[in-house]
């Protein structure tokens, strides 16, 4: 089942959620992020830990909205159709996968997701 799934209280600092994305077994890169605000999945699983600002997140097969703010984390499914807004964030994207594997465009159509 694709899907999001939010935590909030976890970690406080970037070191924090760097282990928490380590000890899971995932690959961490902090990174300045900018919501494109158009629905889009990925084919691969990512946790994002939110450092600094916020976003909201909207899992657009349930239509249930998140708002995540500093210290706050979402995990995305491999192909869960999703639509983050607001403004500039920085945050630690945890990946399942190598980044360096990724394909392009790392955003892809809702008109190609899985069925």
């Amino acid at each position: 089942m694709r899907q999001v799934v939010l935590t909030t209280g976890e970690f406080s600092t970037e070191d924090e959620a760097i282990a928490l994305a380590e000890a899971a077994g995932l690959t961490p890169l902090t990174l300045d992020l900018e919501p494109s605000g158009i629905d889009h999945w990925h084919d691969f699983g990512a946790s994002v830990y939110v450092l600094d600002g916020s976003v909201t997140v909207t899992d657009v097969a349930s239509g249930s909205s998140y708002v995540l703010t500093a210290g706050c984390s979402i995990r995305a499914t491999p192909g869960a159709v999703h639509r983050e807004e607001g403004a500039p964030y920085r945050a630690v994207v945890a990946f399942e996968s190598d980044p360096a594997t990724l394909t392009m465009p790392v955003d892809k159509s809702p008109a190609d997701a899985p069925a």
